[in-house]
């Protein structure tokens, strides 16, 4: 029998880690603090982010759990061998700000996904058009060197564009990766794996 995972629990746990690690730091946020450049969501990197971000990871590593990571911070992380069975899409510090500000409005925002699958299969295009028919949604996907999982539940969409309607609307990333001549787009959230396949036709 496969043991259940208690997320509720090991999530109390992330959270009460990352209370203990970046509490030494609140005392220094007044001082200068290095320049650590862009995160994945824009922001500029503080370091109590990486250290509540590494609170998570480490948490979930001592559960011996295999996970892609998400995070506002470093983008997407793969960790264990199996990281498709879970997908942890994380702010580390939400509210940096206002904790840096002395403000005590913060909170660490962490989602938990494994299979969403909706599949959209297009005419198949070439690859020049692939990239024109990508560009309108950029700011939205993510390539990653991992293949969907495979799931029970396919639903398969018309366009590419609806896809992106979805990811808009559940706040995910359309992740993105290419194996020979096929394109798959997929997005993961709630047990379902929304997915678009494509195929270069240089016939």
């Amino acid at each position: 029998m496969t043991k259940q995972t208690n997320w509720q629990q090991i999530l109390i746990q992330c959270k009460n880690n990352i209370q203990k690690q970046i509490t030494p730091l609140l005392k220094t946020l007044k001082q200068p603090q290095p320049n650590l450049g862009t995160g994945a969501g824009g922001d500029p990197i503080k370091q109590i982010d990486l250290t509540a971000e590494n609170a998570i990871i480490n948490t979930l590593k001592n559960h011996k759990i295999s996970f892609t990571l998400i995070s506002e911070e470093s983008g997407i992380k793969e960790y264990g061998k199996t990281p498709y069975k879970h997908y942890v899409t994380a702010d580390p510090i939400d509210g940096t700000t206002n904790l840096t500000r002395g403000i005590p409005f913060y909170a660490t925002s962490i989602a938990i996904s494994a299979f969403l699958y909706i599949r959209y299969k297009p005419t198949l295009p070439p690859t020049k058009i692939m990239e024109k028919l990508t560009a309108p949604y950029k700011e939205l996907i993510a390539k990653t060197t991992q293949k969907p999982p495979e799931t029970k539940t396919t639903i398969e969409t018309e366009t590419l564009e609806d896809l992106a309607k979805i990811a808009e609307t559940l706040a995910r990333p359309i992740l993105y990766t290419t194996h020979e001549k096929e394109h798959t787009f997929y997005i993961i959230d709630n047990n379902i794996k929304l997915n678009q396949t494509a195929e270069d036709d240089n016939n």
